[in-house]
């Protein structure tokens, strides 16, 4: 049982019901610039999918002796590999930004010796 005041505890409306208006969302142009939108980071799965593609374009081609179709999936994969990447670094910066400002100016106080 929970030590929570019933007060606190919110009630589920039931799933039959509409929602109301005021949880619709914005109405007007002013309301919807006021909100920001929170935006999914990529999935890095879109980039492995894309370079096991890439990755089977390139054993296809090396097993005819097909060149220009080895080649097309080198690129395939490439990209794909570019698109985990970009991925990865998006969604890690988000979590924890670059600070490489205040790091600089840090290194370079202790180094001139301006922090003493």
């Amino acid at each position: 049982m929970s030590d929570a005041p019933v007060d606190s505890v919110k009630s589920v409306p039931p799933q039959d019901e509409a929602p109301s208006s005021a949880e619709e969302g914005p109405r007007s142009a002013e309301e919807a610039a006021a909100t920001p939108e929170v935006k999914e980071p990529p999935d890095p799965v879109w980039g492995v999918g894309v370079g096991i593609v890439g990755l089977v374009v390139m054993a296809t081609g090396g097993a005819g002796t097909w060149h220009w179709v080895f080649n097309a999936g080198e690129f395939i994969m490439l990209v794909g590999a570019a698109m985990f990447l970009g991925a990865v670094t998006s969604t890690s910066l988000r979590q924890r930004p670059l600070r490489v400002r205040e790091r600089w100016s840090a290194w370079w106080a202790r180094r001139t010796g301006a922090a003493d």
